[in-house]
């Protein structure tokens, strides 16, 4: 359903004008904030099912936004993801790349 309502929001894009494409990013920005990571992947599955590339790279560009300003334990807890690194293995890590742990500043990292 989610799908058929991003669809519609693209129907005849190619003649917008400035404003219009303003209003549909606004849009978008807040259509995957609402799609959440619960349910962002069956989105995926059904974008790409149905070969819907502007809604693949567009939530792909959502998705790799939001990691760049998390830090790995935000990144986890996000997505649900559970710590399979033992005390030592997550130590040697935060020696290897404090800029991923490092607490100290929000600023997204820079690739």
């Amino acid at each position: 359903m989610r799908l058929v309502q991003y669809w519609d929001w693209h129907v005849g894009e190619q003649g917008w004008d400035e404003e219009e494409v303003k209003e549909m990013d606004d849009w978008e920005e807040g259509f995957f904030e609402m799609i959440g990571p619960d349910n962002m992947y069956d989105l995926f599955i059904g974008a790409n099912y149905i070969d819907a590339r502007g809604c693949l790279e567009r939530g792909a560009e959502y998705v790799a936004d939001l990691i760049r300003k998390m830090k790995v334990d935000e990144i986890r807890e996000y997505f649900g993801m559970k710590n399979d690194f033992s005390p030592e293995e997550e130590e040697q890590l935060k020696k290897d790349y404090p800029w991923a742990y490092d607490d100290d500043d929000n600023e997204p990292v820079k690739v």
